[in-house]
């Protein structure tokens, strides 16, 4: 049902000094600033995060550093609460995909029973105990490095890539995985990252400065431009990651139907899991626009012209457009400067193209037209809103 309601920008109470705080948040990792949901997910344990990580991967015959770099580019090293991973049909944020290791269940996808199988811990378990979900993607990356090379004995870390990439065998994180994923994986490696979890736990993992991969397939990493030049032409957006035609609507807008509303959106989960999710032609939902936390790097997945399947309300999506932001929207760490930049300066343009006022009885939160939390209370309102304009009055 949806909440014709327009929220007011004083709603989000987070003052400068603390945005300032994550800000630079991102590869460089910071404090988390308030807790990350709530319920046994997220409770403060005396068990070292590091540890667990570390005995996985010695049980299981897996790099640390590889479990470490996986887990920080599926949730930044928290247990999203189970409510918020469940697979729904249709809802845009819902793949079906728990825990810090991202082990999947949704009717084609069974990561987690992979898991299970290869683990002996219950599905329950899995899902929300961190230690065990931990143990459970490493069992399915080590089996996907035997599938991929016959053994994982003396391999070295970059040899790991088809097996995190899922080139031959079933996926071992997030959903769909595919090279989108290891190549964030992989430069989470390169560049090194750290952060504080919500335990208070500091993580540190050092850059791999010299890492390298086999060679294999080319990497989608097609230009709009090149892709689609009269859908994205002079636009911010970086890459043209297409989604299935199957999850969105041919159209011809504004032609057809005008655009007067701009939609945003938290992805609950990583760039490269929405952007597969959105290319599984099963998922029957998909975004315009996905932006990255660490740089704000945007993908367009949807032309304008077409109509996605973002809102979970028809009306609304016929008439806007709709932005994922990567990240989860109980954690404010996923919001960093680069990001709020890169979408504001996307949505003055799109304001400026399609004649849509930039304000927020136009550009609005998933919240305010269906039944949803996201974007939630740590997206920062009155700072993106004033960014917004200075660049479309600028």
């Amino acid at each position: 049902m949806c909440r014709e309601h327009h929220d007011a920008e004083y709603r989000n109470s987070m003052d400068r000094k603390e945005f300032l705080k994550l800000g630079g948040a991102g590869l460089a990792g910071a404090a988390l600033l308030g807790s990350y949901g709530s319920g046994k997910a997220s409770a403060k344990t005396n068990s070292s995060l590091k540890k667990e990580f570390d005995r996985a991967a010695k049980e299981y015959g897996v790099p640390a550093e590889l479990l470490l770099a996986m887990g920080y580019v599926n949730t930044r090293w928290e247990m999203p609460p189970e409510r918020m991973e469940a697979y729904h049909k249709g809802d845009l944020h819902a793949y079906g995909s728990y825990g810090i290791m991202a082990l999947v269940k949704n009717p084609w996808q069974n990561t987690l029973g992979e898991a299970s199988k290869l683990t002996g811990i219950p599905e329950a378990k899995l899902k929300g105990d961190r230690a065990s979900n931990i143990r459970g993607g490493a069992a399915l990356l080590s089996r996907a490095m035997r599938d991929d090379m016959g053994s994982g004995n003396n391999a070295t870390l970059g040899s790991y890539y088809p097996a995190v990439a899922g080139s031959r065998s079933e996926v071992v994180a997030g959903v769909g995985s595919g090279h989108l994923f290891a190549d964030q994986v992989f430069n989470a490696l390169r560049q090194g990252v750290s952060g504080k979890t919500s335990t208070g736990e500091k993580i540190n993992l050092s850059a791999q400065r010299n890492l390298s991969v086999p060679e294999g397939p080319t990497h989608t990493n097609t230009s709009p431009q090149e892709a689609h030049p009269e859908a994205v032409r002079h636009k911010p957006a970086e890459v043209w990651y297409p989604a299935n035609s199957h999850n969105y609507t041919a159209s011809n807008r504004p032609h057809s139907n005008p655009i007067g509303k701009i939609i945003i959106h938290v992805t609950q989960g990583s760039w490269s899991s929405a952007i597969n999710w959105f290319q599984d032609p099963r998922a029957q939902v998909s975004a315009h626009y996905v932006i990255r936390s660490h740089d704000g790097k945007i993908a367009q997945c949807v032309s304008d012209m077409n109509i996605a399947w973002h809102a979970g309300n028809w009306p609304v999506n016929v008439h806007s457009i709709g932005i994922e932001h990567e990240g989860y929207f109980n954690d404010p760490r996923w919001f960093t400067s680069a990001m709020y930049h890169s979408s504001a300066k996307l949505v003055a343009y799109l304001c400026r193209r399609y004649g849509i006022p930039p304000n927020r009885h136009h550009i609005l939160g998933h919240n305010q037209v269906a039944q949803t939390e996201c974007p939630g209370r740590y997206w920062w309102w009155r700072y993106y809103m004033k960014r917004v304009r200075n660049l479309y009055y600028g």
